[in-house]
């Protein structure tokens, strides 16, 4: 993936597509409005085709919105899951030294190879709980003073809520989602272009700049994460 398609990913990878198509509309709808203007101050008809044909696939990829959005929650649990595990992995030797004990065993750390596959990570997690809630006290300075064990649930409890769902490999979810992202990503850019030329073209008209200032996406994250965000991005 180039520099380029990568920062597009990661500026399009947490937006709702729904409200960023809302908001790619209206701003359309401005532009169309006062075309003449934005022409004028650089936002020719080249670059609305290009944000009308960006919209289209965002739209058309927003349809598989909710499959993609399954996807992320299987990488994500595993991810979380695999991150417990190295950490676990490589402080359960110095624990054991430490305690002198002769059960667990470091090899009961090491089962094999639990790769990316959600129902052997979770057998995994299973078996070794009760050595994890043993050693509790001796790992909790490893786990910044939390407790290992209700993180290793909460892990649990991740894996065990996408179970049911195909998992993917890791090149397959990066190509699907990364594309839509990409794609959110370069709607963004252009939405807030045309906000920015809008600025310019109408400086000194605040009833006209009220209008490209108007935030359907942030809206639509507030609904989406149920608080605001700090800094809306389109501007």
């Amino acid at each position: 993936m180039s520099s380029k398609n990568e920062r597009l990913v990661l500026k399009g990878r947490w937006e709702p597509a729904a409200g960023l198509a809302q908001q790619a509309e209206y701003s359309l709808a401005l532009w169309a409005e006062f075309k003449k203007d934005m022409v004028s101050y650089g936002f020719p008809e080249e670059k609305a085709d290009q944000m009308r044909e960006v919209l289209r696939q965002v739209t058309k990829n927003a349809a598989e919105g909710e499959r993609w959005e399954k996807r992320r929650d299987v990488a994500l649990a595993i991810n979380g899951s695999k991150a417990f595990i190295f950490r676990l992995r490589r402080v359960a030797p110095m624990v054991l030294r430490d305690r002198g004990l002769s059960e667990p065993t470091t090899a009961d750390f090491f089962p094999g190879q639990v790769e990316r596959s959600a129902p052997r990570i979770i057998e995994y997690l299973q078996r070794i709980r009760p050595y994890v809630k043993r050693l509790e006290a001796s790992l909790r300075p490893y786990f910044r003073g939390e407790s290992p064990v209700l993180l290793l649930d909460a892990v649990l409890t991740s894996l065990e809520s996408v179970r049911g769902q195909q998992e993917l490999a890791g090149s397959q979810l990066e190509d699907s989602s990364a594309s839509h992202d990409e794609a959110k990503g370069e709607l963004l850019h252009l939405v807030e272009d045309l906000n920015r030329v809008g600025a310019i073209a109408f400086h000194g008209r605040a009833d006209v700049i009220g209008r490209f200032n108007k935030d359907l996406l942030l809206r639509a994250r507030r609904s989406k994460t149920g608080k605001a965000e700090p800094e809306p991005s389109v501007r």
